[in-house]
């Protein structure tokens, strides 16, 4: 009997290593089958695409579209060479920081009273330009608040990004909120807060198409993820306007941009962007390509203000997950070792037992 029991025991370890390597077999043709198949649908549907043949708005390298890129945020100065002294309010002292352009002086003004200090350009880190998203915000101000709204974007963002607390104070005053009831039920009209959104131009649709020939200007709070291509495609359009070519006729008021997602390049919107149409604040050549730039990486910023916290966030995330995975992996070899290294054997006494009388 315990002979055909280690028989048994032998045959079932047989045929059940047997089937477990032909299960592996199978598992493994099935997925490099499927991953096969999912290369050649994806190469296929790459390959032709009805987009190719109309014009698209080419790549661009955006800084803040690598991994483990952000925003160009506002930078901050610093002079190894001078001891502590006043600069504007500002104390500056040897190897600190002194601030930067938006501590209620202009950046050309506070370059050249530290170059008078004797700081020369090598000792001075970070004042090669301000916030691209600053001067994104000065381009938005100026040439775009005129037609577009920013509703999901509030004054209070802008602080510790392009802004100081006390410059975004200041952009928010500017504007008029209508607010209330008062004490006698009235509505009334105060200055705007940290806390109030990006005004719209117009008070509604009918008065935002009677005023741009029927066309209705969109809210730019969302525009660059609303749009396929999102900055590639902003950037191309806000720098694409020429003139129609031969055979096409516009409409009264209507313009020709060829990256335009009409089809037929008619767009209602007029060009917006000349070189030297503003100035900037620190000085940098106002270029109708240096402007686009500027402006899609403010409303790329405006789409998702979280962009930055969100990578720091993740990199958090993965330097957690790392150790907690080797943990992991060795606590399930831990508690699965007694049954993956046991042992069956069945031994066959030596003498057979006998019967007590």
């Amino acid at each position: 009997m315990p002979t055909k029991m280690a028989f048994f025991a032998r045959n079932a370890y047989f045929f059940g290593t047997k089937f477990v390597a032909k299960h592996k077999l199978l598992t493994t043709g099935a997925g490099l089958l499927g991953a096969s198949s999912v290369g050649l649908y994806y190469a296929l549907n790459e390959s032709v695409k009805a987009s190719d043949l109309e014009l698209h708005a080419p790549s661009y390298p955006w800084a803040h579209n690598g991994v483990l890129k952000s925003f160009d945020h506002q930078r901050y100065a610093y002079c190894r060479s001078r001891p502590p002294g006043a600069l504007h309010g500002v104390g500056v002292a040897s190897d600190g920081p002194v601030g930067g352009p938006g501590f209620g002086y202009s950046f050309v003004e506070f370059r050249r009273c530290l170059c008078d200090r004797g700081c020369s350009g090598g000792l001075i880190e970070g004042l090669n330009m301000i916030s691209g998203i600053r001067r994104g915000y000065e381009v938005y101000k100026q040439v775009c608040a005129a037609c577009h709204g920013l509703k999901y974007v509030s004054y209070r963002e802008l602080v510790g990004v392009s802004h100081t607390e006390a410059e975004a104070k200041a952009e928010a005053s500017e504007i008029q909120v209508l607010d209330g009831p008062d004490d006698t039920g009235k509505m009334f009209l105060r200055p705007g807060k940290l806390f109030d959104q990006f005004p719209t131009p117009y008070p509604n649709e009918e008065a935002a198409r009677a005023a741009n020939n029927g066309a209705l200007p969109p809210d730019l709070s969302l525009i660059v993820l609303a749009r396929h291509g999102n900055e590639d495609y902003i950037f191309s359009l806000l720098t694409g306007y020429v003139d129609p070519p031969a055979g096409v006729t516009l409409a009264d008021g209507m313009h020709f941009n060829p990256y335009f997602a009409s089809g037929s390049g008619a767009i209602g919107m007029a060009q917006a962007l000349y070189s030297e149409a503003i100035e900037y604040s620190d000085g940098t050549p106002a270029t109708q390509s240096q402007m686009a730039k500027d402006v899609v990486n403010f409303l790329s910023w405006a789409a998702q203000p979280e962009h930055d916290k969100r990578k720091q966030l993740t990199i958090d995330v993965c330097l957690i997950l790392v150790p907690l995975t080797l943990m992991m992996i060795y606590w399930k070899r831990f508690l699965w070792s007694t049954l993956k290294s046991r042992k069956i054997i069945f031994r066959e006494p030596s003498k057979p037992p006998t019967k007590k009388s």
